[in-house]
């Protein structure tokens, strides 16, 4: 027999695209998704995976300077 034992937790995320907004700052982006999120309810989504599997809360994905280049509005 050993000599300990535990339980093993394995974890994970999820995200889900809730429309777009467009802006000129990174503050703006924040203040346009929430209240694009707010307009919806704030609503999110559920998993059916059995009350076992808890995603956590949900929140407004981050971007930061070095995604700017990437998110251009042509």
């Amino acid at each position: 027999m050993s000599k300990y034992k535990t339980n093993v937790g394995i974890r994970t995320t999820a995200s889900t695209s809730i429309g777009e907004v467009e802006f000129d700052t990174i503050e703006e982006y924040y203040e346009k998704a929430e209240d694009l999120w707010a307009s919806q309810g704030y609503e999110n989504p559920t998993g059916s995976y059995g009350d076992g599997f808890d995603l956590g809360d949900w929140d407004i994905c981050d971007i930061n300077e070095s995604d700017l280049p990437y998110l251009l509005n042509d």
